[in-house]
């Protein structure tokens, strides 16, 4: 029998990519790529401009750039320009995600078992 989790919200799949055998950072890892996930944590954090994440993360200003414009994109963070810099913080779906490890699995498990 195949079993195939439904995943129905970021809690469900922050559930599933967190199991104590995997961690958190594996799954974050796995899910967005290395430099991409140490920048989500880094934003998290507390909210940061675009250099004080490339000194965060110990990459270059457009590294850095590139990965706030991807996290942005998929509604991980927000970007908020203030003068001439911007400033990244998490959304609330970005910080689900990277505190997804308080999640249980129990809400996949009852998704699952329904036809």
């Amino acid at each position: 029998m195949l079993f195939v989790p439904v995943i129905h919200s970021v809690a469900d799949a922050a559930a599933l990519l967190t199991t104590p055998e995997y961690g958190l950072d594996k799954a974050l890892t796995a899910l967005l790529g290395r430099t991409r996930a140490h920048a989500l944590d880094a934003i998290g954090r507390g909210p940061c401009t675009t250099g004080q994440l490339a000194e965060r993360i110990s990459a270059s200003l457009p590294t850095a750039s590139e990965q706030a414009t991807v996290l942005r994109q998929a509604g991980l963070i927000t970007t908020t320009r203030h003068g001439s810099a911007v400033m990244h913080a998490l959304t609330p779906l970005g910080r689900t995600l990277l505190n997804g490890h308080h999640f249980r699995a129990a809400p996949i498990a009852a998704a699952a078992s329904q036809p």
